[in-house]
């Protein structure tokens, strides 16, 4: 059987692995700079900093390193390594964002070890001086830099398949580390070495190469897709969902309760005046209404509720499982809340809402939209009850459960109230 030495493929010489290093990683970072550039929105994120800057560095470290072939100077060396050690640092940076993983406490270790590692660099070459130490130190920091986001993924939960193949990838290399720079005490060996551990090594980093890029273009891809969904199916000023993305929702839970025989309850929201506000204020402040009545019902209905801007000023909200006295309930937090508000811009500013309600059981060929007509009818009632009022939606009548007018009923076909 052949040892590994004598096979061709393991044993490559070092500078001409540390010269596909460079292009590949050159290739890389003109590749990303021109997606970059010729890219209509600004897609530079952390991610694309970090990954960018390892390139950079990457790129410095493996032109340096070359380099000590023929000019055979100490000091290039330095330099390559100190590259070297950034750009893997900041590729390990990378990976935490690939992974969406946000501790600072993580991030804040890493540095510790980049700058531990050069200044321990520094002092082995004072006071050492051998290059097997060089390759210790290189290798035990490459081990440790990928290992710490690599072991970090296994504890996260739902984690995409392909963030995990390359997790996986750098794990493996990581583990590659550990006893390279073992047997590098051993084995009398330098970065000039050619020997199959060391050529096994330049091609892994090249492999990673190619693997850390693929990884990225997946990342941004991904990024992309989720940027879109959430612009087709949120409202892109208050954050919640838009109307088309509620109705395709909603129409499940509403068809669910129908089959089931369970309730549902709508509330149809519609802010007071909203026009004069905008022509008194301006549109700007008219936002930063809308905004804020957007967290009020947020924060005012149980999470799996849905709401949604249904369109300009009005508001949706669709709950499963409540019964009058708790929708009711529910419209008049949101109503007393939304009176409650205060605005930096006017601190003197009020507003207020307009809330028309159903609850009940869908029956034969109920419909979602049958729902929300009776919500809007009940909306309007309040309009037509001097606004700032609760109505209530009944067969017969539509009444008053919450405002500042009394108690009383609202026939639901009398005339529509004025706008606002």
């Amino acid at each position: 059987m052949l040892p590994l030495s004598s096979i061709p493929l393991t044993h490559l010489d070092s500078q001409t692995l540390l010269a596909l290093l460079f292009w590949g990683n050159a290739s890389t970072l003109i590749l990303l700079t021109t997606y970059h550039h010729l890219s209509v929105r600004d897609t530079l994120t952390k991610l694309s900093y970090y990954y960018i800057l390892a390139k950079v560095f990457q790129i410095l470290a493996y032109f340096y390193l070359h380099s000590y072939y023929v000019y055979e100077n100490t000091k290039i060396v330095y330099f390559g390594y100190f590259s070297f050690f950034a750009g893997y640092y900041l590729e390990a940076m990378s990976m935490l964002y690939i992974m969406d993983e946000k501790n600072k406490v993580l991030g804040y270790a890493l540095f510790s070890i980049f700058l531990s590692t050069v200044v321990i660099f520094v002092l082995s070459e004072i006071y050492i001086n051998d290059e097997r130490v060089e390759t210790l130190i290189v290798s035990l920091y490459l081990c440790f830099f990928f290992m710490i986001p690599s072991c970090t993924l296994f504890t996260q939960k739902n984690v995409p398949l392909f963030k995990k193949c390359v997790t996986v990838l750098y794990f493996c290399f990581a583990s590659l580390m550990l006893p390279r720079g073992i047997l590098a005490l051993y084995d009398d060996s330098s970065m000039t070495t050619v020997m199959y551990t060391q050529s096994l090594t330049y091609l892994t980093l090249i492999v990673v190469l190619a693997c850390g890029l693929m990884a990225y273009l997946l990342i941004i891809r991904e990024n992309a897709a989720r940027l879109i969904e959430k612009l087709a199916t949120t409202d892109s000023l208050t954050g919640i969902s838009n109307r088309h993305s509620f109705f395709d929702v909603a129409t499940r839970v509403f068809n669910r309760q129908n089959f089931s025989h369970g309730t549902v309850s709508i509330l149809f929201i519609d802010i007071d005046f909203f026009k004069k506000i905008n022509d008194s204020y301006g549109h700007a402040f008219g936002d930063e209404v809308l905004m804020k009545l957007a967290e009020t019902l947020r924060e005012s209905v149980r999470p799996d509720d849905l709401i949604c801007r249904y369109g300009g000023e009005e508001f949706l909200v669709l709950a499963a499982e409540l019964d009058e006295l708790a929708t009711i309930r529910t419209a008049r937090r949101i109503k007393e809340t939304v009176e409650s508000l205060r605005f930096v811009e006017d601190p003197s500013f009020r507003f207020s809402v307009s809330i028309g309600l159903v609850c009940d059981t869908p029956v034969g060929n109920d419909t979602l939209a049958d729902f929300i007509e009776r919500g809007d009818v009940a909306m309007y009632r309040a309009k037509a009850a001097g606004r700032n009022v609760i109505v209530a939606y009944r067969a017969d009548r539509c009444l008053i459960v919450g405002g500042a007018g009394a108690m009383g009923g609202v026939p639901p076909a009398a005339a529509p109230a004025p706008a606002g």
